[in-house]
C-alpha cells in the first residue's frame, strides 16, 4: 500500500522549485529569456522528468511527474514522485499557475500555500509540446521534461545542448528512473 508524504511548508516550496523553471536577473545576465507564446492548453499534461540538476529536495526521488492541468479558475500544477520506487512512500505537490502575460506564457509562477516561484519554460517543442526545458529562478535548477516517459537520445542530446550553451552545468544531469511509467504506457 502507498504512503502519502506530507512535507513541510520549506519542502513544498522547495519541491517546486525542482520541479519546475533560473533567477531572472543571472537569466538575463546570460542572454537567456523564456519561451514565447507558449499555447497553456496544449502544454497542459502530464510530464515525465527526464533528467535534472541534482538536489536535495528530490534526493532518490523517481517516477516524478508534473501534471498541468485547467480549472474553471485557471491552471493547477501538480508535481509528485515516489522515494526510491514506485512502492515508495509518494510526494505530492499542488499549486495554482498564475501567468502575467498570456504572451510570455513560458514565465508562470506556481503558488502553493503561501509560497510562490518562477516557472520558467526555456526551450520547447512548440510543434507537438513533447518536450520541453525548464528551470525556476535559480539556476542551479533544471529539468528536462517529455509527454512520454522515454525520450529519444537525440532529443535528450539537443536539449542537453541548449541548456549548456544557456550556461548550466549539464555535466551535472543526472537521468531520472520512468521505469514504471514506461511499462504502464508499453514503451
Amino acid at each position: 500500500m502507498m504512503e502519502v508524504q506530507m512535507i513541510s511548508l520549506r519542502s513544498v516550496f522547495l519541491l517546486f522549485a525542482v520541479l519546475t523553471g533560473t533567477t531572472a536577473q543571472v537569466w538575463a545576465a546570460k542572454g537567456g529569456d523564456v519561451v514565447k507564446d507558449v499555447n497553456l492548453d496544449q502544454y497542459a499534461g502530464t510530464w515525465y522528468e527526464i533528467a535534472r540538476l541534482p538536489n536535495k529536495h528530490q534526493k532518490g526521488l523517481v517516477e516524478v511527474t508534473s501534471t498541468l492541468k485547467r480549472t474553471k479558475d485557471g491552471y493547477v500544477m501538480i508535481n509528485s514522485g515516489f522515494k526510491g520506487s514506485r512502492g515508495g512512500k509518494k510526494t505530492t505537490v499542488k499549486g495554482n499557475v498564475m501567468v502575467k502575460n498570456k504572451r510570455d506564457a513560458g514565465a508562470m509562477k506556481v503558488r502553493a500555500f503561501i509560497f510562490s516561484i518562477d516557472y520558467r519554460i526555456i526551450d520547447l517543442d512548440k510543434t507537438n509540446y513533447s518536450y520541453a526545458l525548464v528551470t525556476t529562478d535559480s539556476e542551479k535548477f533544471l529539468w528536462i521534461l517529455s509527454k512520454s516517459p522515454v525520450m529519444e537520445q537525440q532529443v535528450y542530446d539537443r536539449l542537453v545542448e541548449s541548456a549548456r550553451q544557456k550556461g548550466f552545468d549539464v555535466a551535472r544531469l543526472e537521468r531520472v528512473s520512468q521505469e514504471s511509467n514506461s511499462a504502464l504506457v508499453g514503451r
